[in-house]
């Protein structure tokens, strides 16, 4: 096993594009800031490993990371990297991102922004938590971003959507639980829900992109029942398949919102 957990020993399956042909796409595309999602610790050493590639072949561009993993070990990310990542977005990444590119090249006003770590002269700092956004604050997702992606695809860890066109998609943010196993409830708070008007104009936006399954990711989706009554209805109307790839969380139940579930 080397420093960042990957096996010598050639038994570790990686799925996706080869580190070469991300470079290769980042190559194509030219950008001027390169951002790598580590969402989950069990994809962080092929994050790393390839924040290490694109710094190669890219030794100009500017580098973030973010999700989960480096809001818990901010510090640790950019060690491992050895400078490949200049900036970790600990937190919620939108309002960060955002003001990182308005100050983009400003590297000295890129470094005072909140939500932002980074390193300097071998001294590690952490700027405080951008504050977190209420979801009707952000913007719906816009299918046009997701046009390269051909169809049918096979889903990943999901039931089989045999041959429908899926999306990923989520409604909510935050737990209430606070488990100490879990990071959810301290990278995104208690629950915050995106209003049933916006999940409607949601559900029509994907419906007319040819969408027609969708996998909700909520981590918990059943804490306000008349919410997700309303969701699930909306879901119906719009003749969408919908499931969950374990990430969907019905944590409190009760026999009316039981009953509902097997009725529809």
């Amino acid at each position: 096993i080397n420093k960042y957990g990957l096996s010598e020993e050639n038994n570790v399956v990686q799925i996706g594009l080869s580190y070469k042909t991300i470079v290769k796409k980042a190559a194509e595309f030219d950008p001027d800031i390169i951002g790598i999602n580590i969402l989950a610790s069990l994809i962080y050493p092929t994050a790393i490993e390839l924040a290490i590639a694109l710094r190669r072949a890219f030794p100009d561009k500017m580098i973030i990371a973010g999700g989960s993993h480096p809001t818990a070990l901010p510090e640790k990310v950019l060690t491992d990297s050895d400078g490949s990542i200049d900036f970790v977005i600990h937190g919620e990444g939108e309002k960060v991102l955002l003001n990182l590119i308005k100050n983009f090249p400003d590297r000295k006003q890129i470094e005072k922004l909140d939500g932002l770590a980074y390193i300097n002269k071998g001294n590690f700092f952490q700027n405080p938590r951008e504050t977190m956004s209420k979801l009707d604050e952000l913007s719906l997702i816009n299918p046009a971003f997701l046009n390269e992606i051909e169809y049918p695809k096979k889903a990943t860890h999901a039931a089989d959507t045999k041959g429908r066109k899926y999306i990923d998609v989520m409604f909510s943010r935050g737990c209430h639980s606070g488990c100490n196993f879990c990071y959810t409830s301290k990278m995104w708070g208690n629950i915050r829900l995106l209003s049933i008007q916006n999940v409607a104009k949601q559900l029509e936006i994907l419906k007319k992109a040819g969408y027609e399954e969708l996998i909700i990711q909520d981590d918990n989706f059943t804490v306000y029942e008349d919410w997700a009554q309303d969701v699930i209805e909306l879901i119906y109307k719009n003749g969408f398949f919908w499931q969950n790839n374990g990430g969907l969380e019905l944590e409190i139940l009760n026999r009316d919102i039981i009953d509902y579930l097997v009725k529809r």
